[in-house]
């Protein structure tokens, strides 16, 4: 009889325990993936620090070329990192929108902001350059919410599963 009784307190006890367990190691998942697509964020607005300090001054152009290639370098980095992650509990849902969404900001660094880069350099920028300019800017604000909206719900979903969606959805 005192085996069942101590059986019937710590059962619940171990399942509580496990369930604590999957949920902190979800949350570092995800603390995880929040802290790459923060590190490329954090590149791409000291790229756009230096942007803006080359467009008055010719000695903060030079360095424009390296400041992209640390931006390059950060956003492969991070998406390697993503890539690398193995699934938590075989859900790669959250993985495979974070890799997304990554992709989408290497995509438009590596292509985008590459033909903008000479254009920012040069010491004078017609009126159609500055048109070109501010419609890709514009054009990558709008593609990119497909994929942001779509990292969001997996993070939810993610957040929502592993028992810590209340954090995610008060942020």
């Amino acid at each position: 009889m005192k085996k069942f009784i101590w059986l019937w307190w710590v059962l619940p006890l171990l399942t509580f325990s496990q369930c604590k367990f999957t949920s902190n190691k979800a949350i570092r998942y995800n603390n995880k993936v929040i802290r790459y697509q923060k590190n490329i964020n954090n590149e791409i607005s000291s790229f756009f620090k230096v942007l803006e300090k080359s467009a008055s001054s010719s000695a903060d152009s030079a360095k424009v070329v390296p400041a992209y290639d640390a931006l390059v370098k950060k956003v492969n980095n991070q998406l390697d990192s993503t890539r690398q992650l193995k699934p938590l509990e075989k859900d790669s849902t959250f993985k495979a929108a974070a890799v997304e969404l990554f992709e989408f900001y290497q995509k438009i660094v590596q292509e985008d902001y590459a033909r903008l880069v000479p254009l920012v350099m040069q010491k004078t920028v017609t009126q159609e350059e500055q048109n070109l300019i501010k419609s890709t800017m514009d054009r990558i604000k709008n593609e990119e919410n497909k994929p942001y909206q779509k990292f969001k719900k997996a993070q939810l979903a993610f957040a929502k599963k592993f028992g810590f969606d209340k954090q995610i959805s008060a942020q």
